[in-house]
């Protein structure tokens, strides 16, 4: 029965088929995220229509579409596309198109795809022919890639997160910055009480000229009483005086450093009530009420700091490597097919799958209703004749609850329906 069905589905390519379904049957499961992967032998590989047309020449490809006198148009080049064509009939009496309006479809980027696409589009048709379906409409075929990173969502959701955090801490540093005016206005006050003051000593120094220019004694002795301040004893003043002149030096000795003494007191003195004074406590309450003040400055830098986190990015999980899926036009996303009466089948209404389970072979559930039946028909006769690398149908996940995904893919020896 499944031989018979290759043969109806593959017609010229009996042998092909044969091939490739005897292959199928002999599979091995390959080490892959889908359990649903399976390696054929190699001469299935190459001997199946999906690795032909996908690792064909760009020359090869159109000899091949001119052989069976496919109807396309060659178009200018497009990015990501190595032979970019449009369809301009129908393939099997299948008409194929997007969902835009018809007048928009000749010049929509939606409708490109490559030679190598079109040649598996038109094995696929012959599959859907015998299901008497004749119209095909697809999301996309050829779209252009995106980039290969995005930003991470992840910290999109942990900013409100931070962002709160730093209001709290704001809150809490309105505190110290209600204080630190206060602080300035006793600085700017304590200037002001210091300019009285400072000027006293300056108004007290020529009070300390004073007692120099009315004293009684002579010249003579003030120079005396400096040598003396000095320590100068032996001086020849002392040497021509009498004894009782020695007792009477002692005195004047006294006497003059007295007056030496209370002139430099007075700048000694100075300094001493200088930090008595009210202006040296206020700088150093100032100082204590300004050391909070500078954490603050330094902890501005620190809220900066997570706001480096969006910078992350993942990987965009549409991004598709050079010469893969849409980007290269070797995929076709197929969402609603019409049968000849007029009835049309949804793979989003009429699928009927679910996430995780077995579209094809062995141990696959098989649904109730005629129509999701149908639809899995389709899929499971493409993978049977090696149509495709790959189909992704909703029973994979989310994403492709509405369409089919059916890519070849060059380069790759193995075959998955999921």
């Amino acid at each position: 029965m499944v031989l018979g069905s290759l043969l109806r589905s593959l017609g010229p390519s009996c042998l092909a088929a044969l091939t490739f379904g005897a292959g199928m049957l002999c599979t091995r499961p390959a080490s892959a995220v889908s359990p649903f992967l399976v390696t054929p032998d190699a001469s299935v590989v190459d001997a199946s229509p999906a690795y032909r047309y996908a690792n064909m020449t760009d020359d090869e490809a159109f000899a091949e579409l001119d052989k069976r006198s496919l109807p396309y148009v060659r178009i200018d080049p497009v990015p990501g596309v190595r032979a970019p064509v449009r369809l301009t009939g129908r393939l099997h009496g299948v008409l194929i198109h997007s969902a835009l309006p018809e007048e928009q479809r000749s010049t929509s980027m939606f409708e490109i795809l490559d030679a190598r696409l079109a040649l598996a589009l038109d094995d696929f048709t012959a599959v859907l022919e015998r299901h008497e379906i004749d119209e095909l409409v697809h999301y996309t075929m050829y779209r252009p890639n995106v980039p290969r990173e995005m930003p991470a969502p992840v910290v999109a959701k942990k900013a409100p997160a931070q962002r709160e955090a730093p209001k709290k801490e704001s809150a809490k540093k309105e505190a110290p910055k209600k204080e630190t005016p206060k602080a300035d206005a006793q600085k700017a006050e304590a200037p002001k009480a210091e300019a009285p003051k400072a000027e006293a000593p300056k108004a007290e120094a020529p009070k300390a000229e004073t007692p120099k220019t009315g004293s009684k004694l002579p010249q003579a002795n003030a120079a005396k009483a400096s040598d003396l301040g000095k320590g100068a004893l032996g001086t020849k003043h002392s040497e021509g005086a009498t004894k009782g002149t020695k007792h009477k030096a002692p005195a004047a000795v006294q006497a003059k450093p007295r007056e030496m003494v209370t002139a430099s007191e007075k700048p000694k003195t100075a300094p001493h009530h200088a930090p008595k004074t009210a202006p040296h406590h206020a700088p150093a309450k100032a100082e204590a009420k300004a050391a909070p003040a500078k954490p603050e400055v330094q902890a501005a830098p620190a809220k900066t700091e997570p706001h480096a986190a969006p910078a992350k990015t993942v990987p965009h999980p549409r991004w598709a490597p050079p010469g893969t899926r849409h980007p290269a036009g070797l995929a076709i996303d197929v969402g609603r097919l019409r049968k000849k009466d007029g009835t049309w089948i949804s793979v989003l209404d009429h699928f009927h799958g679910k996430i995780g389970e077995k579209t094809c072979g062995e141990g696959a559930r098989k649904p109730e209703q005629p129509v999701a039946q149908e639809l899995r028909a389709l899929v499971c006769e493409s993978q049977d004749a090696g149509i495709f690398t790959y189909v992704l149908s909703p029973n994979y996940n989310t994403d492709h609850a509405d369409h089919f995904h059916m890519e070849i893919k060059p380069g790759v020896r193995w075959f998955l329906v999921h």
